[in-house]
């Protein structure tokens, strides 16, 4: 699980674009146990769900105790900004997912110090399989998507996409087995049919794709069973 040196899995490796049924078999290979990081958000509370229902074990990460989490997982409370907290929890896990969010547009510092955490947590005993939900529009997929999406990212989004931008220089960096999850704006939309695609197969991205935030969980459930993807940064959009 997460011991420093212990023998990788094979990890199959996904195709540049893959096409998936929210409602369709996930593949996996056995049951897998994984820490969710803000698991009380509106897409970390249904990556727990989508966990559970698919058989999994899960444990829901809150940092205050009136958090609601699933009660069918098993819910700790602690900060995942500190790494001996996050490595006591994430040390029997297989994969860490983190769907830590902001709710303001200002200054943000959240996603580099969550970066710094999982990497230091690593060092201490937490899985090398890390997958962290970010955003289109973060760094260089600025530059792939439609004028208006790409004034919108450098304008309102700009102090939060920075933040997540230099987290992820940190990860790419680390010898964690991460892989970056870029959904485009999210919807409450009930599931639907949705494609995913290594950010380095694409060169444009027309509109303002969206993604339901069933449709994020659903793929990350998925990358976490399989090991898929591992080591890349996929983009998300619903059909």
């Amino acid at each position: 699980m997460g011991t420093i040196g212990a023998p990788e899995r094979t990890r199959p490796r996904a195709p540049e674009t893959a096409r998936y049924r929210c409602d369709g078999p996930h593949g996996r290979s056995g049951r897998v146990n994984v820490l969710v990081i803000g698991a009380n958000g509106a897409t970390g509370s249904r990556i727990v769900r989508r966990a559970l229902d698919a058989g999994h074990d899960v444990t829901a990460m809150v940092r205050r105790a009136d958090a609601v989490t699933d009660p069918r997982a098993t819910r700790v409370v602690a900060d995942p900004l500190v790494a001996r907290e996050l490595a006591e929890h994430a040390r029997e896990c297989d994969a860490v997912i983190s769907a830590l969010g902001v709710r303001s547009l200002g200054a943000a510092t959240l996603a580099r110090r969550s970066a710094e955490a999982l990497v230091a947590a690593h060092e201490l005993g937490t899985p090398s399989r890390t997958i962290i939900v970010s955003a289109l529009g973060v760094g260089e997929s600025a530059d792939i998507v439609s004028p208006f999406a790409r004034l919108l990212y450098r304008t309102a989004m700009r102090n939060v996409f920075a933040d997540k931008a230099a987290a992820e220089v940190l990860v790419r960096a680390s010898s964690l087995d991460w892989t970056l999850v870029y959904p485009g704006t999210l919807r409450n939309r009930p599931l639907r049919a949705y494609t995913a695609t290594d950010l380095d197969a694409l060169s444009n991205v027309p509109g303002m794709p969206v993604s339901t935030r069933d449709s994020v969980a659903d793929f990350v459930v998925r990358a976490a069973a399989d090991g898929g993807w591992s080591r890349r940064t996929v983009v998300l959009r619903d059909e």
